[in-house]
């Protein structure tokens, strides 16, 4: 992972729990997001939830998911939308994201922090059992004046023009396949 964004001009930062437990809201934010629902694991969420504190702590920027890959894109591809001050997921479609490459200014991901810990909003479902994730709630904020979800820089693994795309996420489900 690392070698591939090394390899595009980046500098990648792996963030750790030291980062997010820094955090000023760590305590609050943890007991919030962990009485969420969820089908996966609940490490697995609690660190999907995290992330974006250990990425507050450190003052923002482009967060990306260990099974996304830089294909064409170089840091001065996005250095029109560094200048925006509004979150900016990267694997959108009309109506939905995935925050699997997210560029995340410090205003935006502190609203972003807080509509995650406050979030009061409809539950999904999966295989008949409650579920909530940062993504459903990344979905339920699509409208918010403060996130731009019109960035489609990411396909997954085995959709139409992922060989040639700036960034490709090897999801578990679309490697599955």
């Amino acid at each position: 992972w690392k070698a591939a964004w090394k390899s595009r001009g980046w500098n990648p930062v792996v963030l750790g729990p030291l980062d997010v437990m820094k955090h000023p809201k760590y305590k609050a934010f943890r007991a919030a997001v962990s009485a969420f629902p969820t089908v996966n694991p609940k490490t697995y969420e609690l660190v999907c939830y995290l992330r974006w504190l250990a990425l507050s702590y450190v003052g923002g920027g482009l967060m990306v998911d260990y099974d996304v890959i830089p294909g064409t894109l170089f840091p001065k591809d996005i250095a029109e939308l560094r200048k925006s001050d509004k979150l900016q997921p990267f694997q959108c479609r009309p109506g939905s994201a995935v925050p699997s490459a997210m560029l995340a200014p410090k205003g935006a991901l502190a609203k972003w922090i807080v509509a995650m810990q406050s979030y009061s909003g409809p539950v999904g479902q999966e295989a008949g059992r409650a579920h909530l994730s940062d993504q459903a709630i990344l979905n339920q904020q699509l409208d918010q004046d403060w996130v731009d979800a019109t960035h489609g820089l990411v396909k997954e693994f085995g959709e139409d023009g992922w060989a040639g795309a700036q960034l490709v996420h090897f999801a578990a489900g679309a490697c599955a396949k």
